[in-house]
């Protein structure tokens, strides 16, 4: 396979696997055959057309995840807003469009496994230093979500068995710069520098 990029993530998807999916560093996205090695459709670089379905700004693709019927896209801007799209044969359509959960690009996103019994949630990872949780709920139709547990103004928008910090302010900076005291040197002493 020849994609003509410099790919940034790959993966299958597919009943038996058969599909392989590839994002680029160029933002680009293609499908193809995985035992044919031929491609299913290039979608190129098709931010533009993300825009205008999804109504809000898009300026990177963030990853894909095949859920056991369907491969989704995940697409954002620098704004910490994203989309989620499904992609078929020769069209990618909007699903849900995700606002609310990060102030910064999204980077990552992970799905529970196929086993689950909660396939209708994931988490979201951005360079604002935040997880959220999201849950589609089932729904199908395009709709602003906000993630699961949200509350505004909040640090840290997902819920942790190990530490809540939705009520404190996040530290700036790692408090005043000191010194170390100089030691006198005995003159008698050769320094090995």
């Amino acid at each position: 396979l020849n994609v003509q990029s410099p790919l940034r993530e790959v993966g299958f998807f597919g009943p038996s696997g058969e599909g392989l999916y590839c994002l680029t560093g160029s933002e680009t996205m293609s499908v193809w055959h995985h035992d044919s090695a031929q491609r299913i459709c290039d979608f190129g670089d098709s931010r533009a057309h993300l825009t205008a379905s999804a109504g809000i700004p898009i300026e990177f693709l963030v990853g894909c995840n095949w859920n056991g019927s369907d491969l989704h896209l995940m697409a954002g801007n620098s704004g910490g807003d994203a989309a989620l799209f499904r992609v078929d044969a020769g069209a990618i359509s909007l699903t849900h469009k995700l606002t609310g959960g990060h102030k910064g690009c999204i980077r990552a996103t992970t799905w529970p496994l196929q086993q689950s019994s909660v396939t209708n949630s994931f988490i979201t990872a951005g360079e604002d230093a935040r997880l959220c949780e999201w849950n589609l709920n089932g729904s199908s139709s395009p709709a602003s979500l906000l993630p699961k547990n949200s509350h505004n103004n909040s640090v840290n928008t997902t819920t942790s068995p190990y530490k809540t910090t939705n009520s404190r302010k996040p530290k700036k900076g790692g408090g005043p710069a000191r010194r170390q005291k100089d030691k006198k040197k005995s003159s008698n002493i050769a320094s090995p520098y």
